[in-house]
């Protein structure tokens, strides 16, 4: 058998002021044609018709399926994705229009996208400065103000929030420029500071259900399947189903992206009459060769 154990943190507790608006679509740049990768099995394609009315009809869809962001490619190809574009899968390009894929966060409070500026002129209200690796996550750091700025480095994004409006200078929805040359900027709409929001809660964690998705995604190997720990629900064991023999055709304590108890997994061991070693896990089923004294092997396979 094998099986490798994670051990994932809880969310330890949500933000005390978060906004009260529900959310809606954002662009947040164009990307290349090969964002987000169709071979990628975690990437879904909704449309490939042409019948798509716009990158707001794509967010919609994505979210209703639950995913964090949509790729419209020219009107005709919608794609949704947990994974969110790197640093390097941005391309030149601006909300009015995109050569490639216009990306959009499916559902966020900072859904008022100000445009793409040379920059701004003295801004005293900067209130909190932070090197993010996504947009997204310069949107999380920055809940707490009404405005959010990012300027694209080599390695990632610089992340700007603060809590007035800020001063642009230059030129409205110029070009993206992924050089670092022009920086992009959103705000939360006006009164989204006051109480407590349900959405905003149950984004928080429907993004952690993602992260640890992903984690375990990207741990367990191709031919084994992330699986509950049973009393420690935040953490999963890779296992085998098809050979597993507690655990034999599914996860018995139910699978680690969030669904209920595998009704087709059984535990083996545990099946009634079987003699010690008298039974293994083959192709996800359970295959009975010896039983326990006073009990006798029948044609189907069972200890009677």
């Amino acid at each position: 058998m094998f099986a490798l154990l994670v051990l994932v943190p809880l969310l330890s507790q949500l933000a005390s002021a978060v906004p009260s608006y529900n959310g809606a679509p954002v662009f947040i740049g164009c990307a290349s044609t090969t964002y987000p990768s169709q071979s990628d099995p975690n990437t879904l394609a909704l449309y490939d018709s042409g019948s798509i009315a716009d990158s707001n009809a794509c967010s919609n869809a994505c979210w209703a399926d639950g995913y964090l962001y949509s790729s419209l490619q020219g009107y005709t190809s919608c794609y949704c994705t947990n994974v969110a574009p790197a640093h390097n899968d941005y391309s030149d390009g601006g909300a009015t229009g995109c050569t490639g894929n216009t990306i959009q966060i499916t559902k966020t409070t900072f859904s008022n996208f100000l445009g793409s500026y040379d920059g701004w002129a003295t801004q005293p209200g900067i209130s909190a400065t932070s090197t993010v690796d996504t947009i997204e996550q310069c949107f999380q750091n920055c809940q707490a103000y009404t405005q959010a700025a990012v300027s694209q480095t080599a390695t990632g994004f610089d992340c700007f929030c603060a809590a007035t409006q800020f001063s642009f200078t230059g030129a409205n929805w110029q070009p993206w420029e992924t050089n670092g040359s022009s920086i992009q900027f959103w705000s939360h709409p006006i009164g989204s500071q006051v109480g407590q929001s349900g959405w905003v809660r149950r984004q928080l964690r429907e993004r952690l259900e993602m992260e640890r998705s992903q984690k375990a995604m990207a741990v367990c190997p191709d031919s084994l399947t992330a699986c509950i720990v049973p009393g420690a629900e935040q953490s999963f064991e890779c296992i085998d189903p098809q050979s597993e023999l507690e655990s034999c055709g599914g996860c018995i304590n139910g699978y680690f992206n969030g669904n209920s108890n595998s009704t087709e997994a059984v535990d083996c061991s545990a099946l009634p009459g079987v003699a010690l070693g008298g039974v293994t896990c083959a192709s996800g089923q359970c295959v009975v060769s010896k039983c326990a004294y006073g009990w006798a092997l029948t044609d189907e396979g069972t200890c009677e």
